[in-house]
């Protein structure tokens, strides 16, 4: 992507009419995303005959399989080659990028997901799902603080990156250095490895093994 297209910004793509993450409410999918403050449970029950009498057994329903999958194959891990040594960031500084980084993934594979699932409502609870395992994944580290608020921060988060990318880029790393060479890559990786996860996400997804789809780095030529 040129530098003047990602210093123009574009509109965020779960607002497309505005932009602007102050919007929440009209978020196409907000409607219907009751969902994720509902109690489901992540086990129920399965009936089967064993020795002629009726057996209840209870397995992790396959959603929660799916949400780990999902967290596993797009989230969990860096992207890309927008590595520390390019950044040039201070030793002291790493392990709190990192931990930031793996925040900024989580939320921008919920944005996705809520994307993907906006087009096909039946991924709604997988998205469910998805959200709850974030927020105990959260939790564990010191920083839950509630599904609905999750996810709003996590729009928040996009709208900011697509509408205002070299500002944001620029806050985002003027945590850890003075530097400003290099953001311009920074919003561009961003913005790319957003479109990645639609990729892997929107690939496959009537097909239970297949999905969610492996991550295929941006720019990715998939002509066959």
């Amino acid at each position: 992507m040129a530098s003047a297209q990602i210093e123009a910004g574009r509109p965020c793509p779960l607002y497309p009419e505005r932009g602007h993450s102050s919007t929440l409410h009209r978020c196409p999918l907000w409607a219907r995303a009751d969902i994720l403050r509902c109690g489901l449970t992540a086990i129920v029950p399965h009936e089967r005959t064993f020795g002629g009498a009726l057996v209840v057994e209870w397995f992790p329903k396959y959603e929660t399989a799916y949400a780990e999958r999902i967290y596993e194959r797009l989230a969990q891990r860096e992207r890309g080659d927008m590595t520390i040594e390019k950044l040039r960031l201070p030793r002291e500084e790493i392990q709190r990028y990192r931990e930031k980084a793996l925040l900024y993934r989580e939320d921008s594979s919920v944005c996705a997901l809520l994307e993907i699932a906006n087009r096909d409502p039946k991924l709604l609870p997988f998205l469910h799902e998805y959200v709850g395992f974030l927020e105990a994944k959260r939790v564990d580290r010191g920083l839950g603080a509630g599904r609905e608020q999750l996810v709003r921060s996590a729009v928040e988060h996009l709208c900011d990156l697509f509408t205002h990318p070299i500002k944001w880029a620029r806050r985002w790393l003027g945590e850890f250095r003075d530097d400003p060479d290099g953001v311009v890559l920074f919003a561009n990786h961003w913005l790319r490895h957003y479109e990645a996860l639609k990729d892997a996400l929107g690939r496959n997804p009537t097909d239970p093994i297949a999905w969610p789809a492996e991550y295929r780095p941006p720019g990715t030529d998939t002509r066959r």
